[in-house]
């Protein structure tokens, strides 16, 4: 997966706050009153008088407000094609812009650049939509966001907003945000929005003050116009797309994806990341993390994966796992310039919850009592092992999923928590349940391979409505 890439320099308006705009924002501090009057006499504005010092700072919150309140356009659409006509869509800018692609690197994969020219707003200053597509899922997501902040603070809490849009789904993170200076402070409106279909995304970013309807629009049209052929060096089988929420807030995504691996190589590899935004109100800090599953035709894991990834998006903790010998696999733990390694025998297979679909059907259908499965972990010692979950069936279409380390004892079984997962017949899970958050599927698309021992070939209840509303057409 491409980590946060340079996504280009941008004039950011500056703005001298006071007290009065900025009170209740965590982790800003105030301009000065010599910060106030230098920054009026920078802008031609008349020395203030003496007195002055209460409309010297309504002044201040008023050009805040203004500048918040920026929008460009509409403008007319052009028409984009992308890696020779795999990705085409079409854009809303004031201008035609002129895409530049790198060319296919080792693997196949290639990204263009792309801004989407705003015009100028009403102080005459030049705005644009910077936008890049990749043939690979772009992220961490949290790493995009810090790289866009570039040490800068936000002075509200954050809005996520992740939904089902065009043929995938796209989450967007928006907020107001001041960096400050010795003299001055300078202000902005983040706004970021990643949009991922089968194995390609777009990601695409403003820092601007304002401009929110703007880009809502802009890049909302932009996603839901792209239309993806698949990737021959890289084929895309199945993606699915998660909303994590608490209440009707999103507070992050999932999105996974299984595609054939790379080089000729036989077998897939499944890839899944998520973000999430955790915030008390006051504060808030992002986390990702991502899972590389590589497999073999017959669906034998040749490397188990899992990164954790700060708020800044750099990498905490890496476990992997890579088969030995006798069933027994190598385990490692990567821990800044820490390193631990050993070898164990799971004691159920080494799987994930998309891969292990085939069996939560049977499970969820009576044919089988329970069904378990294992993951990666950390034990108390700080050494990587195996974590076990065990799925057993609660009423049709509903399972439950334990994680076995929360367990006091095996006589205990009832009294641990459980996730509530609601399947479809083919064993997708649609929507999973905890004590504090819910998942739900928004988006599917493709299949996995037959004979691979996890979903069977049959399409979710939702695609066939779908399919016979549009009497059989597909897409």
């Amino acid at each position: 997966m491409n980590a946060g890439r340079s996504l280009g320099k941008q004039r950011f308006f500056s703005l001298v706050l006071v007290s009065m705009v900025v009170a209740g924002a965590v982790g800003c501090s105030t301009a000065t009153t010599e910060g106030r009057l230098a920054h009026a006499r920078s802008k031609g504005a008349p020395s203030p008088k003496a007195g002055s010092k209460g409309r010297s700072r309504v002044d201040a919150a008023a050009e805040y407000q203004r500048m918040m309140a920026r929008e460009n356009g509409p403008f007319a659409k052009h028409r984009l094609q992308l890696f020779g006509g795999l990705a085409t869509g079409e854009y809303e800018a004031a201008t035609p812009s002129q895409p530049d692609c790198t060319a296919a690197d080792a693997d196949g994969d290639s990204t263009c650049d792309v801004r989407l020219n705003l015009g100028q707003d009403a102080d005459g200053d030049p705005s644009d939509i910077h936008c890049l597509i990749d043939t690979t899922p772009r992220g961490p997501f949290g790493a995009i966001i810090a790289h866009r902040l570039d040490g800068a603070g936000l002075v509200e809490m954050p809005k996520l907003t992740v939904a089902k849009t065009g043929e995938g789904m796209s989450a967007t993170f928006v907020a107001n945000w001041m960096k400050n200076t010795q003299e001055l402070n300078t202000v902005g409106t983040l706004k970021v929005a990643t949009f991922y279909s089968q194995g390609y995304s777009a990601t695409c970013s403003d820092t601007q003050p304002g401009g929110r309807k703007t880009f809502e629009r802009v890049v909302g049209d932009f996603f839901r116009s792209l239309k993806l052929a698949p990737n021959p060096g890289r084929p895309a089988m199945m993606t699915m797309a998660y909303d994590l929420r608490q209440g009707d807030r999103s507070t992050g995504f999932r999105y996974g994806l299984v595609e054939k691996r790379i080089g000729g190589k036989a077998g897939t590899a499944e890839i899944d990341f998520a973000f999430r935004l955790k915030t008390d109100g006051k504060t808030w800090q992002g986390s990702d993390n991502s899972l590389l599953v590589a497999r073999t035709a017959t669906g034998s894991v040749e490397l188990y994966r899992h990164a954790f990834s700060g708020a800044n998006g750099q990498a905490l903790v890496v476990l992997s796992a890579k088969p030995s010998e006798d069933g027994k696999f190598r385990l490692k733990l990567e821990r800044g310039a820490k390193t631990d390694a050993l070898e164990a025998t799971p004691k159920a297979p080494l799987s994930t919850e998309l891969w292990s679909a085939g069996e939560f059907a049977k499970v969820a259908r009576g044919a089988r009592p329970n069904y378990r499965y294992a993951t990666l972990g950390v034990d108390e010692t700080g050494d990587p092992t195996f974590n076990y979950l065990s799925i057993t069936r609660s009423s049709p279409g509903v399972l439950l999923e334990e994680e076995e380390a929360g367990k006091k004892n095996d006589k205990d079984l009832e009294a641990s928590l459980k996730d509530e997962l609601h399947v479809l017949d083919d064993g997708s899970v649609t929507k999973e349940v905890s004590t504090d958050s819910i998942a739900q599927r928004i988006h599917t698309w493709g299949r996995l391979p037959d004979g691979t021992g996890a979903l069977e070939p049959q399409e979710p209840r939702n695609v066939k409505a779908v399919r016979a509303k549009a009497k059989g057409k597909t897409r």
